[in-house]
């Protein structure tokens, strides 16, 4: 019996002070924070090197050879890779820039509309740009072709004025071979005069000198 009456005093006891207990409060979760990705920033592979110049390596094959530290070693023969030059930024000026471009994105609407323009946004851009340096190259190779044609032109017309100054030198070389010609008979004609005119003075002389 009194077994009985001490475990219903401590269940008693237990069950007051259970109910005295105070209850922990739970903390409020909030909603973790979403940080958008800006579309935009991410650098194709065929656009790096524009922008850095790769690290040079080079393969050498050794062929056998002795420890340097431990005579009674040797080492196989192996490749060793060595690095020739290491990568740096591009600074060759004149190059044509095709940066990401990238607007501010707000995330607080849940739904991703605000993401989606600003992606959107950031294609029309780099299409701009991409349109903008197609322009400028087909206006540069335009300017180019055009510089090319009238060196053409220019060159045509020199080829021309050679042709004819040859043609004009040929006939001056034929002019002035007839008149060689006609010079070279002339002389001929006047040696034959002072011959005539010398044996004519000769035959007057000798009929003198018979009178």
């Amino acid at each position: 019996m009194k077994m009985l009456t001490l475990i219903l005093l401590s269940l008693y006891v237990s069950a007051c002070s259970t109910d005295q207990m105070p209850v922990p409060e739970v903390p409020e979760r909030k909603a973790p924070i979403v940080i958008p990705e800006v579309g935009g920033t991410y650098i194709h592979q065929k656009d790096i090197e524009k922008l850095r110049y790769p690290e040079e390596l080079k393969a050498y094959s050794i062929g056998r050879l002795e420890d340097s530290h431990d005579p009674d070693l040797m080492h196989e023969s192996h490749i060793v890779y060595r690095v020739e030059n290491d990568s740096a930024w591009n600074l060759q000026p004149g190059l044509s820039p095709e940066l990401p471009f990238q607007l501010p994105v707000s995330a607080t609407q849940p739904d991703g509309k605000d993401l989606l323009q600003a992606e959107l946004e950031v294609k029309a851009n780099e299409q701009r740009a991409m349109y903008k340096y197609l322009k400028e190259a087909s206006d540069k190779a335009s300017s180019q072709i055009g510089a090319l044609e009238e060196s053409v032109l220019i060159s045509k017309k020199l080829l021309a004025q050679n042709s004819e100054l040859k043609k004009s030198l040929s006939q001056k070389n034929l002019e002035n071979q007839e008149l060689q010609k006609a010079l070279t008979t002339l002389k001929n004609q006047l040696q034959a005069l002072l011959k005539f005119q010398q044996k004519k003075e000769e035959i007057k002389i000798r009929s003198k000198y018979r009178r």
